[in-house]
């Protein structure tokens, strides 16, 4: 007798040995799901209140962006009424559970540690190490409870990284509040500009970043579901707490220091930051910051989709690459070498087109410019505009390839 796959909520009922068993089953699961929608609604009208103290141009600042990038994570499973209330519930647990309670925790770590180690003590700890552990747990105790009470919206590693994105999404839309309204009373208008730029536009995804990382290890363990794989979680749950630990030590620090401009090292911060370090120097700080997880979880989630491939199909992914020569791959290889020069070259034109100018740049440089800005804008393009298998052009990647060039352009323009 085959086994039964784990949240395969529908093949329970089928085999369930009477109608009216299944029918009971059948109630209660839209009374879980009913009581689920209920309580997100109270959340969001909590929320709401909280939202609608805040002025109109913070209030968009900080909800807007996650809002958007949430619904897209959570529209494909809008059919799947369980899938749906565990996506909803997730980003609800971010911008309410997890967002108030680690502050709230946060808030007495400091209190705690002030009195044993002083003002100082304090505020060394908690940003760096104590803030980052806080904070990891409380959303991920989130994922715990959503692979607890619908596993089947759990059930893969893929999964795992959607439901820790939208915690993630929802603690920085609440986070944000916070952090804009402190930017308008300490900066005024410039100051709230500035934080639009660096915390929500650039720096809006490290929450979901580190999130992701944790529910990765939960939906990779529920599907594996061994004993032995227990420990996962708890390393890749560590991996998470270590890239928020490194950014707060590190990247955000670095980029207060930009923010600051201060006239000499140490001393006070000056009138406003160079130009050059939000649009450029800041941006590629950021990147670097958040690079190594979102190139783990990209990596991961290829792995995820190649293993479930071989499966349908009967083999292994070891078998798969076994059947590939080594003619064809260094053939194809060398096919995307040439390929990606002779585009950026062409992007490379364009952009000095579009941004014309002294620059000096010979045909390497210029098809370097290209490739680098057809890296960035198509990685983005393909983000929110996935191509379609097998095609050899793509629109949105190729536009904003050159968006990417031509930034890169006028800051190379810049630094000279």
């Amino acid at each position: 007798m085959p086994r039964t796959p784990l949240g395969s909520t529908h093949y329970l009922l089928a085999a369930l040995p009477s109608r009216v068993t299944r029918e009971t089953c059948t109630m209660a699961v839209r009374r879980r799901v009913l009581l689920a929608l209920l309580i997100a609604l109270g959340a969001a009208l909590s929320l709401a209140r909280v939202i609608a103290t805040a002025p109109l141009l913070i209030a968009l600042g900080a909800t807007l962006p996650p809002v958007a990038v949430a619904a897209v994570l959570i529209f494909p499973g809008r059919r799947d009424p369980a899938r749906f209330t565990a996506h909803l519930a997730a980003f609800m647990w971010g911008a309410l559970g997890a967002a108030f309670l680690a502050s709230a925790m946060n808030d007495a770590l400091s209190v705690w540690v002030d009195a044993v180690a002083g003002e100082e003590g304090a505020r060394a700890f908690v940003p760096a190490l104590g803030g980052p552990i806080v904070e990891e747990v409380t959303k991920a105790a989130g994922l715990v409870a959503i692979l607890l009470l619908a596993p089947g919206a759990l059930a893969g590693l893929v999964d795992g990284i959607v439901c820790g994105a939208l915690v993630g999404l929802g603690f920085t839309m609440t986070e944000n509040i916070r952090y804009l309204t402190l930017a308008a009373l300490q900066g005024g208008s410039a100051g709230l500009d500035r934080a639009l730029w660096v915390r929500v536009a650039l720096g809006g995804f490290t929450h979901a970043v580190f999130t992701a990382t944790a529910g990765a290890g939960l939906g990779w363990t529920r599907e594996r579901l061994p004993a032995r794989s227990l420990w996962v979680p708890a390393a890749v749950l560590a991996a998470a707490i270590l890239q928020h630990v490194l950014w707060n030590t590190v990247t955000s620090r670095t980029i207060a220091q930009m923010l600051c401009n201060p006239t000499r090292p140490g001393g006070p911060c000056g009138d406003a930051p160079e130009p050059a370090a939000l649009i450029v120097t800041i941006p590629l700080v950021t990147a670097a910051g958040l690079a190594p997880g979102v190139l783990g979880l990209v990596a991961a989630a290829v792995w995820a989709h190649r293993r479930r491939r071989s499966m349908v199909n009967g083999l292994s992914p070891r078998s798969i690459r076994a059947t590939r020569g080594p003619a064809k791959e260094g053939h194809a290889t060398m096919s995307h070498v040439i390929w990606s020069i002779l585009t950026g070259f062409v992007v490379g034109l364009l952009a000095r087109a579009l941004l014309p100018g002294a620059d000096h740049m010979g045909l390497l440089a210029t098809s370097a410019l290209g490739i680098a800005g057809s890296f960035v804008g198509g990685l983005i393009g393909r983000l929110i505009n996935p191509p379609q298998a097998g095609t050899t052009f793509h629109a949105a990647g190729f536009f904003l390839s050159i968006v990417g060039a031509i930034v890169l352009l006028y800051a190379f323009r810049r630094m000279q």
